[in-house]
């Protein structure tokens, strides 16, 4: 039984026990109801549609990715602010975030291959810092607010 005094079956069609009802379903506002699939009918289609109007477009889904790449990684985080101080070598950026050299050797090929950060090659020793770019001026932005709500 289903609740409702009678044996369901769902696969059974229109012609089951229980009618199928979404195929009636009408909105309060007298006007029949969006499919089951996409969600009730809005209240206030306007205001949906300037909530869609503000939400990114598909040509900034890589640009937020790469943003998430970073931001999500609280070692990448740190490294963006510290090299935010000036360029470091990986032993002293790894004193910094605390954590071993081969590990954030790792965190900073991620940031390389984002294009966030460029090696220079000093001596013996390789330097890390902040490529100029708008990928690095908006997570620079954020880190910037997020310190700021903290402190």
């Amino acid at each position: 039984m289903d609740g409702r005094g009678s044996h369901h079956n769902p696969t059974a069609g229109p012609t089951a026990t229980a009618p199928m009802l979404l195929h009636r379903r009408v909105h309060r506002s007298g006007g029949p109801a969006i499919a089951a699939s996409t969600g009730p009918c809005p209240r206030d289609p306007d205001r949906v549609a300037r909530a869609r109007r503000r939400l990114p477009p598909p040509a900034a889904e890589e640009t937020l990715a790469r943003l998430r790449t970073v931001l999500c990684e609280p070692a990448r985080c740190g490294i963006v602010r510290a090299l935010g101080a000036g360029p470091l070598p990986v032993e002293e950026l790894a004193a910094v975030i605390g954590r071993a050299p081969p590990a954030t050797s790792q965190h900073l090929r991620v940031l390389r291959e984002l294009g966030l950060v460029a090696a220079r090659r000093v001596g013996n020793a390789r330097y890390y810092e902040l490529r100029p770019g708008e990928l690095a001026d908006h997570i620079e932005t954020i880190l910037r607010a997020v310190m700021h709500t903290v402190t």
